[in-house]
């Protein structure tokens, strides 16, 4: 016998409201709340809640589409972890997803109880490669790195200063969830320079990518790192290269550089590599 489907639910026009305004930064803010979109991730966030300091509160499903494979899964999980779900209609999914062709699942997640300034507290105490996005823009290549990171077995990210956020809708669905397997913390209230210069007090090596630098496959990766990647067009900041650091490039051939997400990805894959060699 399948899962029995809810019932059709009918969202009033304060309700959908306030769902279409967590598409808006302030509102999240306010509400502390931020939304997930498409079935392989609103999965993840089912499968992996039991350890994610995200809390799932409640899942929309375009009901068209419920009984359909991977609907009928969502909804099935909700039901086992007590996440209430509703049917909704296309129209009011439409109203309330952030993306131009909703996907037909939509879920409103809770951030962190825990402040990220006491989590950061938590992983100066320990070891491994920590990334730190100064000034990266885009939320394709924020999303992208905090993916790569989590890939390749980082600490944590930190979102530093004039860099993306981690609740931007672009930047959630570029992780493709990665972000539920590695703490990312948004530090973009501090400047640059506390943070990166706290990381080196507590005995972390600072790498800063750019050009004409070490090439990053000659480092020797310590148990401690700071991986600094900077702006798409400026780099990273005067301020945290006057820290005591150690420049590293990735060598290419034929053109002049290489895009912010690509570079630090392939810096995070060979200290990996030299690390899980060792």
């Amino acid at each position: 016998m399948g899962t029995k489907m809810p019932e059709r639910r009918e969202l009033t026009k304060k309700e959908l409201s306030y769902y279409a305004s967590l598409k808006e930064k302030r509102y999240r803010r306010k509400y502390k709340k931020f939304i997930l979109e498409g079935v392989r991730f609103v999965r993840d966030a089912l499968l992996y809640s039991d350890n994610s300091p995200y809390r799932l509160d409640e899942i929309f499903v375009d009901f068209v589409l419920a009984e359909k494979k991977g609907f009928d899964e969502i909804v099935r999980l909700a039901k086992e972890k007590s996440v209430p779900v509703s049917l909704i209609s296309r129209w009011q999914m439409e109203k309330i997803s952030a993306q131009d062709t909703p996907q037909g699942v939509f879920a409103v997640l809770s951030m962190p109880e825990r402040t990220d300034d006491a989590r950061w507290g938590e992983v100066l105490t320990k070891k491994g490669t920590v990334l730190f996005l100064d000034g990266v823009q885009d939320p394709g290549n924020c999303g992208t790195l905090i993916r790569s990171a989590a890939a390749f077995g980082a600490l944590a990210v930190i979102i530093g200063q004039d860099t993306a956020k981690l609740y931007n809708p672009k930047v959630i669905q570029a992780t493709a969830g990665a972000f539920f397997h590695i703490p990312v913390l948004d530090l973009g209230h501090r400047p640059g320079r506390e943070i990166v210069g706290k990381f080196v007090e507590m005995g972390f090596e600072l790498l800063i990518t750019g050009a004409g630098g070490k090439p990053i496959y000659e480092i020797t990766p310590s148990e401690k790192m700071v991986l600094v990647v900077g702006n798409e067009g400026s780099g990273v900041r005067d301020e945290i290269f006057a820290l005591p650091h150690t420049l590293v490039t990735v060598p290419i051939t034929r053109i002049d550089s290489l895009n912010a997400a690509v570079a630090g990805s392939v810096a995070l894959y060979e200290i990996s590599k030299k690390l899980y060699a060792s």
